[in-house]
């Protein structure tokens, strides 16, 4: 008995499992967030409603910091400020190690992944020092224009 319940149980988490990782193959993944990504195509190209949480994560990493947004939904902030440029390390045992090292700019750069009730991004918003706005707006234009 004991074991055609483990049994179950496994099949389940498998079953589940593949579904999470098929859902993320099948989902075309949007840009990075950095420094030098336009934020207009990242806006215009990101596929709301698509991704869960779990392949945002996957994709672009720990956010630097969650949010509890005015309308009660959840975000994550991510900080594209700076750059990464490659610097070389001389190791204690005097191997070399290259490694992607922070400089910082005057941008002030944020995107906020907006999760809906289903866990789901539904929208994502733009911030830097003069700009503001939404993947829903940009979205919402280029489908007018069309």
């Amino acid at each position: 008995m004991m074991n055609k319940v483990c049994l179950t149980g496994l099949k389940s988490l498998l079953f589940f499992s593949g579904i999470t990782i098929g859902y993320a193959d099948l989902v075309k993944m949007p840009m990075k967030f950095n420094s030098e990504s336009m934020y207009t195509e990242v806006l215009t190209s990101y596929p709301l409603g698509k991704i869960n949480k779990i392949a945002a994560f996957s994709h672009h990493g720990k956010a630097n910091k969650e949010i509890m947004l005015p309308n009660g939904r959840e975000g994550w902030v991510y900080e594209a400020e700076g750059y990464y440029t490659p610097k070389t390390y001389i190791m204690a045992n005097g191997e070399k190690k290259v490694m992607n090292q922070r400089i910082d700019s005057n941008e002030y750069r944020n995107y906020i992944l907006v999760f809906g009730i289903d866990e789901k991004i539904i929208d994502v918003l733009y911030q830097d020092k003069n700009i503001t706005g939404s993947a829903l707006q940009f979205q919402h234009i280029k489908m007018k224009n069309h």
